[in-house]
Order: structure tokens, then sequence, then C-alpha cells
């Protein structure tokens, strides 16, 4: 089953910016599988991607079924472009504050999705 995580409320959709889903392995354990969901801009990494992932890998986490993690990328063109630049571009003005708030959040999200992906030990 794919799904999205929005909040503490799973919904099922393909429009979703990133799915879920888990795959059996041979020996009883899952992968848990991420797919970034948005061809369009490249699979470029949003704010709410790396919130979506880290909520989620933070989930599996307590999972001692899931032993191992594969992320993909939608479409044929790319599998991540990186950050969403034109959304950090969209996010600043003349009037905008400093620091600018979006790319704070960025780049903090990146760090926490960068270090949930470190918590599998060896089984």
């Amino acid at each position: 089953m794919t799904t999205a995580i929005e909040g503490a409320v799973e919904k099922s959709t393909a429009d979703a910016s990133v799915l879920f889903s888990t795959e059996p392995t041979d020996c009883g354990h899952l992968i848990g599988v991420m797919t970034l969901n948005t061809p369009k801009s490249l699979n470029a990494l949003s704010v709410e991607m790396c919130q979506l992932l880290a909520q989620q890998l933070e989930q599996w986490e307590g999972d001692e079924q899931v032993v191992a993690l594969l992320l993909k990328g939608a479409g044929d063109k790319a599998f991540c472009a990186g950050g969403d630049i034109r959304k950090l571009y969209d996010s600043m003005s003349i009037d905008a504050p400093l620091p600018n708030p979006y790319a704070t959040e960025f780049l903090v999200m990146n760090i926490v999705f960068i270090g949930r992906c470190t918590f599998i030990p060896n089984h």
C-alpha cells in the first residue's frame, strides 16, 4: 500500500509530494520505500517533502521489521534535482524578513532528514 503522510493523518494518493510503502523480504522483514513524487520539478526537495520524509523515517525507526530503505524518484528524467531553488527564489523579496524563513526551515529539515537516514542498526 502506498501512503502519503500529512501531519498525523495518512491518506492514499498519487498526488502527494512523497509516497511511502513497504516491501516484504523473503525472511519476514520489510524494506521501507520512499518515492519523491514531483517529477515536473525533477523531484526537487521542498520543505514539505523533507518534513514528510523525516516523519516517516521516525515512524520506521521504531519498527524492528524495517531493515532497509529505498529512496526513489518518480518520472524518467531525474532521481532528485536537489533543493527546490524555485520555491527558495519565490520566498525572497525586497520586503522578506532576514534570515529567510523558508531557507532556514529548508536547511534544518535537510539536516533532520539526513540524520534520520542513519537510524537502522544491523540485524
